[in-house]
């Protein structure tokens, strides 16, 4: 059977992926991936008595092309093949209704809607609001996530303060972000997104003996 992980928040997502993904695994690279390759992988894995789950990231995710195309429909028409596939943003309306005549099983992982009044609280002398909404974004969805999400808001207002004109989404997703990019001067937004890369570095190298969540409600203290 075909399952694909998609949705908004990609931390529980891979999480969900991560606890079916039992046995002998078949890793695919959907960039790399031809149709030729596919097909066999396919075929081959229903051959064997030992279970064997084909894996495919973001193939959904490519850019249109004839390969992707071709990609889809051999996928399709293998439905009884072990196929998990992981995509990093949700499916669009269209795929999701494709992929459900087919009987795949879709199994969506949608953020919290406070992650997102969070993000939006982000403003000079509102940290007692944006405290509390990271408190309860925290109860919600993993430090990992939020941290990424932060990341990104952050990326996306530098983009808003520079250069409105680069930002991209929905007409009321820019309006917001410029909004809310007005509210900061360029050097505190610099040096929250720095502080974010350094704290990103600590965490991976091991270097900071706090954790994540606490390094990051110090950071808002100081920032807004």
């Amino acid at each position: 059977m075909i399952t694909v992980f998609h949705g908004t928040d990609q931390v529980k997502s891979r999480l969900n992926l991560n606890q079916e993904l039992t046995g002998t695994v078949i890793k695919l690279n959907a960039a790399r991936l031809s149709p030729e390759d596919l097909t066999q992988a396919l075929e081959s894995s229903l051959l064997f008595e030992t279970k064997q789950i084909i894996f495919i990231d973001n193939l959904f995710s490519l850019p249109q092309s004839q390969n992707k195309s071709k990609l889809i429909d051999i996928l399709l028409s293998h439905p009884d093949s072990p196929v998990f596939l992981w995509e990093k943003k949700p499916l669009t309306p269209a795929v999701a209704k494709k992929l459900s005549g087919q009987k795949a099983r879709l199994v969506e992982s949608k953020l919290p809607p406070v992650i997102f009044k969070f993000l939006d609280s982000l403003k000079p002398k509102n940290l007692r609001l944006s405290l509390n909404l990271f408190h309860d974004s925290l109860k919600a969805s993993a430090p990992e996530q939020v941290f990424y999400l932060l990341t990104r808001r952050l990326a996306n207002l530098i983009a808003a303060k520079d250069d409105p004109a680069s930002v991209s989404g929905a007409p009321w997703q820019k309006a917001n972000l410029v909004t809310q990019a007005k509210a900061f001067d360029l050097a505190t937004l610099f040096a929250f997104h720095r502080g974010l890369l350094a704290l990103d570095i600590g965490t991976k190298t091991g270097s900071s003996l706090l954790p994540l969540k606490l390094r990051l409600e110090l950071m808002l203290v100081n920032l807004l």
